[in-house]
């Protein structure tokens, strides 16, 4: 049943900075090598397009030492809205949810930024799309680590907002 919402309005923005370990340019090249030469394969030419853009920013000076995850809370009375930027995966909203089992809790993702998906371990772990080749799409520097929803979780907890 649907109930009414109202009361107090309050927002906040938060950026989560999750450091990144880049490739190595040895790993990068090794890797464009192994991915050139299949014209017309998606993946082979992503992959290869990826790899350039992490050899320019290691010629440039310009690789990332992190990847951010914006956080954006809106709060109408009890009811809770939590941004997320990137691409969430499920799992993210059942822990979230957690925090507050009291009121009512909405996470979405695409919150102000798409840099890849939002993965949580076993996407990490089992190098699926979410925790692996989105990253390769978005040119991000690397992957999260394996514990990265619980670090989300973590700061969310932390913030209290």
């Amino acid at each position: 049943p649907m109930s009414p919402i109202d009361g107090e309005i309050s927002f906040a923005m938060d950026s989560l900075l999750i450091p990144v370990k880049a490739w190595s340019p040895a790993q990068i090249t090794q890797f464009r090598t192994e991915n050139s030469g299949h014209p017309g394969d998606l993946e082979a030419e992503k992959n290869v397009r990826w790899a350039n853009i992490m050899l320019d920013h290691y010629e440039q000076g310009t690789m990332p030492g992190y990847m951010p995850i914006y956080v954006q809370t809106i709060n109408i009375g009890n009811w809770k809205l939590i941004g997320l930027s990137r691409e969430v995966v499920t799992q993210y909203g059942i822990e979230l949810r957690k925090l507050w089992p009291d009121q009512p809790v909405s996470v979405v993702g695409y919150a102000n930024d798409v840099g890849s998906y939002l993965p949580a371990a076993p996407h990490v772990r089992a190098q699926t799309y979410e925790g692996y080749n989105s990253f390769f799409w978005y040119a991000q520097p690397g992957i999260f680590p394996e514990n990265i929803l619980d670090t989300v979780v973590s700061f969310i907890r932390e913030q209290n907002r």
